[in-house]
């Protein structure tokens, strides 16, 4: 691209090149624009390497080792999640690069690592099982294109309307999904099975022994996906029954199990051994230079062929016996044969729905890692870039055949700590895991399957937020119980606790954007049950008004003769009218709009009406319905007048927008709303009581001030410590 535009700006903006038949002429009259390009390269090249040596060389030290770290340890996660997905080893291998690499290139966060994650990894197994890999490729470019858009038009902040219940759920069903898929790593095809597919596709010249030894894990994958979707979600994999497959035998479980609880507790103790071994530099060297998933699987393989295969003469299920690692460079999908493709039409339609749950569980893990990392190193990062560049790189990885990713949260969390900070970390790691995959295919292939189990169960035990357990108790005990258990302040709302089991569940039995959907949908209803509560009457009063409708004060002398004068001295008691004032306090909605309506009585009332509401927000269109219904029943009573008094800014916006639909307020009303309007055209907002009017400050407001209340005002809820206003 660099050298077209070169050569487009050195032929004054055209983009051909003139026609000639003599090599050596194209080859000197390309030399100054190639000659120019490489220059340009060099000079982008130096000014990047500039950039991440800011903090010195020793900085550029600890990108690359942190970088080599983070590729390392992308290996045995990547082979595990494909494993999770349906899909052969080297599909996530090259998921972990492309994605990787194009977003440390482009990303919102420089740190960041991306990659094949399990979050991704559970949603494509039903898909591969029932349409293929090829529409799985459709499905991965289809969700970069929709986070492409997502970034375009700027919604990445989308992620912070998130409550933290729904996030506790999600993670926890996330990381029980990842640990329940683990279970078919136990499980072979049935024998008959084997003898309607397997044997038939095997050549005749291959050796006896390499059928025994494969015959048991090639078509797991393939006889598993015969299975039809049932209501068990994720518990499906313990049906045998439904995967047309059969459990291990006793001897292969025990010698798996072996290998899995080495590959735990070498991850367990490693990083303590480590923390304790601090003062010895070079045992600290040794035990941190490598990660300790890889340390134990290393083990696990040590044992797999020195013990169990050669002094036991057992064998345990190796990552060749399911599909074999090929070390080849990611292709285009449309011109490799490697991969059949569907129709494109078909494609689309059937990957639709996977591609949407994929964009909402990616971009969620994804912009919830920018808010950690920008937490961590106190420094924010850019949400829609970031939308952008996960969309990016999983259409490049759709369109290479890979199975998509998203951001890594424990891979990131591990390179800002060993020091990764800028794009080179991410970049070196993405690098580092295709020389693995080139070079070490051969090695990849010899690892005991166990060993890759060990590491997801762990990344399971680290990703599930333990602390639930106590939350959900303490919610459902009383409080003489938590005192007496001493968690008497450790006590969240039982809404809240139902909002993490629900989510879980629906992670469980359903798929993970549709658990998100849930917990945000409970979440809105649980907050908007308690702001129904919120809105009440304070206080109510009357006042006397005069024949145009203004409050009058009464003397000492109209009270001892039961008559009342107006502002001019006159006035019969007989003739008085008087005003019933309420000060109303909290959000009306869409939730409060038939509480607020409950509390008024027309039929009692007098002829006027006000309502007081410094302290009150009108939200939404049913709050403007509820008093245009209010002013209806006012009006139905003998033509009686609802007013509106003090109301708030953003109340007077809103109403004044939609002053044409409350036909039934009054003129006065309408007029203030649409004068509200204007002002905010205007960029005019001033809340300035009348010259000469005395303000009092309402209780239950900061930030308007109210007129005080005029003389002869009197309270009619036995005072309960209130005035006018407070």
């Amino acid at each position: 691209i660099m050298t077209r535009a070169m050569e487009m700006e050195g032929s004054g903006g055209s983009l051909t090149m003139p026609p000639s038949d003599d090599a050596a002429d194209l080859e000197v009259s390309a030399s100054p624009a190639s000659f120019t390009c490489c220059t340009s390269l060099m000079h982008r090249t130096a000014a990047f390497l500039r950039r991440e040596c800011a903090s010195g060389p020793w900085s550029l030290k600890d990108e690359m080792l942190s970088g080599l770290a983070v590729a390392l340890a992308q290996v045995p996660e990547a082979i595990a999640f494909s494993f999770v997905a349906g899909v052969d080893p080297q599909i996530g291998l090259q998921s972990a690069f492309t994605v990787g690499i194009v977003t440390a290139l482009i990303g919102g966060r420089p740190g960041m690592i991306s990659g094949a994650t399990a979050a991704i990894a559970v949603l494509l197994p039903q898909l591969v099982r029932e349409h293929g890999e090829g529409t799985m490729f459709y499905a991965i470019m289809m969700y970069g294109v929709f986070a492409t858009v997502f970034g375009l038009l700027r919604l990445g902040d989308l992620v912070r309307l998130l409550p933290h219940p729904c996030m506790i759920g999600f993670v926890n069903g996330l990381a029980m999904l990842i640990a329940i898929a683990q279970v078919s790593s136990f499980q072979v095809p049935k024998e008959d099975y084997y003898a309607a597919t397997t044997m038939q596709q095997l050549a005749p010249e291959e050796e006896e022994n390499l059928l025994l030894r494969r015959h048991r894990r090639r078509m797991l994958l393939s006889a598993a996906n015969e299975g039809g979707g049932t209501s068990l979600g994720a518990f499906e994999v313990f049906d045998t029954q439904i995967r047309n497959t059969q459990w291990v035998s006793w001897d292969v479980f025990l010698w798996m199990l072996a290998e899995i609880v080495t590959v735990m507790g070498i991850m367990l103790a490693l990083p303590r051994i480590a923390h304790a071994s601090s003062n010895n530099r070079v045992v600290y060297t040794l035990l941190t230079a490598i990660p300790s998933s890889l340390w134990g699987i290393g083990i696990a393989t040590a044992f797999e062929w020195l013990v169990v295969r050669l002094a036991a003469g057992a064998e345990t299920p190796l990552v060749r016996d399911v599909a074999d690692v090929k070390g080849t460079f990611p292709s285009i999908i449309w011109i490799s044969s490697a991969y059949p493709l569907p129709p494109v039409r078909e494609a689309l339609v059937n990957a639709l729905p996977t591609a949407l749950v994929a964009t909402v569980v990616g971009l969620t893990e994804s912009l919830l890692t920018l808010s950690l990392v920008a937490e961590m190193l106190q420094d924010k990062g850019h949400a829609n870039m970031e939308a952008i560049a996960q969309g990016l790189g999983n259409i490049i990885t759709g369109m290479t055949g890979g199975m998509g990713g998203c951001a890594m949260i424990g891979q990131t969390v591990i390179n800002v700590k060993s020091g990764g900070r800028r794009r080179l970390s991410g970049i070196t790691g993405a690098l580092g895991l295709l020389v693995i995959l080139l070079a070490a295919h051969t090695a990849i292939n010899r690892l005991p399957l166990a060993a890759l189990v060990g590491v997801m169960w762990m990344v399971s035990f680290y990703t599930f937020e333990w602390r639930t357990g106590s939350l959900f108790i303490n919610a459902l005990l009383p409080k003489r119980v938590r005192d007496w258990l001493g968690s008497g302040n450790r006590k969240i709302r039982r809404a809240d606790a139902v909002q993490v089991l629900a989510v879980m569940l629906v992670c469980l039995f359903a798929d993970l954007a549709i658990a998100i959907a849930v917990g945000i949908g409970l979440a809105c209803m649980s907050l908007a049950w308690d702001l129904r509560n919120r809105i009440r009457v304070v206080d109510t009063f009357e006042v006397d008004i005069d024949a145009d409708g203004d409050d009058t004060a009464p003397t000492a002398a109209d009270e001892n003769n039961n008559s009342i004068s107006g502002r001019d001295g006159s006035g019969d008691r007989s003739r008085r009218r008087k005003k019933k004032c309420y000060i109303l306090t909290g959000p009306l909605f869409f939730a409060s709009a038939e509480r607020f309506l409950d509390f008024f009585n027309p039929a009692d009332d007098p002829e006027i009406v006000e309502l007081h509401m410094q302290a009150t927000e009108v939200l939404d269109f049913s709050g403007l319905e509820a008093l245009n219904r209010l002013a209806l029943r006012y009006a139905n009573e003998g033509g009686k007048e609802l007013r509106l008094k003090y109301l708030s800014p953003e109340t007077r916006r809103i109403a004044g927008k939609a002053v044409n639909l409350l036909a039934h307020m009054s003129s006065a009303n309408l007029t203030e709303m649409t004068a509200a309007v204007e002002e905010e055209r205007r960029d005019v907002w001033r809340l300035e009581p009348p010259v000469g009017m005395a303000v009092a400050r309402h209780p239950h407001s900061t930030a308007v001030d109210v007129p005080a209340a005029p003389a002869g005002a009197r309270t009619l809820a036995g005072g309960r410590g209130h005035d006018y206003c407070g």
